[in-house]
């Protein structure tokens, strides 16, 4: 059977509080009991937890990069199979 799940509502919101006054857009929601992260609660009731299990998801890494870090690899192996 599937329960019932109320509409939640979402308010936005434009802060100022990142290096030289930059801007960012934060999204507060109401109508949901807890946000859960990699199994840890991250917010109760709107409220953030102490806990942070996520990571920082950045772009994709630059071809050169990329290339970087594969003639890492081979370097290493290269010198393990001496």
């Amino acid at each position: 059977m599937l329960s019932q799940v109320a509409a939640a509502s979402t308010v936005e919101e434009v802060v100022y509080d990142l290096p030289a006054g930059g801007k960012r857009l934060v999204q507060r929601t109401d109508g949901f009991d807890a946000t859960i992260v990699s199994g840890a609660v991250v917010y109760r009731h709107g409220q953030p937890t102490e806990a942070l299990p996520g990571r920082l998801v950045r772009g994709a890494p630059s071809l050169k990069g990329r290339a970087t870090q594969i003639s890492q690899r081979l370097s290493r192996r290269a010198v393990h199979a001496c």
